[in-house]
Order: C-alpha cells, then structure tokens, then sequence
C-alpha cells in the first residue's frame, strides 16, 4: 500500500506546479479538457496495446489435439463425397 501512496504523492507533485504554471496562460476548463484528452489517448493506447498481445497470445498457442485425432489431414464429412485423389507433382 505505501509503494501506491507513494507514486500518488510523486504524481501529484508533479502535477500541481504544472497545473499552476498553465492557470496562468489558460482556463481551468481548458486544463481539464486536456487532462482528459491526454488520458484518453493513453488508456486508448494502453487497451489498443493489451489487445494486440492478447491476439498474438491466441494466435501462437499451440491447440489441444483429442488423442488419436489428426488435424492436419482433413477428413470429409460423413455426407460428402471423397475428393478425388491428388497425383504427386514430379
């Protein structure tokens, strides 16, 4: 709990001074909307980011074979008529 504290205490030393240094170029609002821009691009960038490794994860995960069952060869269904067969190519 005291390492949050302590981030929280270093962020919000940061962020008053430059919060007063901007009162004296600009509006409280104009604070504010930026704030919100900034985090928002950060939480887009942040989620965007997880998203692309959670896909990557998935992708690259090596699927469970039942036993006795092979994938790479695909087996016609019980209602379809067998593909004829492929002569080699020499």
């Amino acid at each position: 709990m005291s390492l949050i504290l302590a981030v929280s205490m270093t962020a919000a030393g940061v962020v008053y001074p430059v919060t007063d240094a901007a009162l004296h170029h600009t509006s409280p609002i104009m604070i504010a909307t930026l704030r919100a821009l900034v985090g928002g691009v950060l939480l887009t960038a942040t989620a965007g980011t997880a998203i692309v490794i959670i896909g990557v994860a998935i992708v690259n995960h090596p699927r469970a074979e039942p036993p006795g069952v092979d994938l790479t060869r695909m087996q016609p269904a019980h209602d379809e008529a067998p593909a004829p067969p492929v002569s080699p190519v020499s």
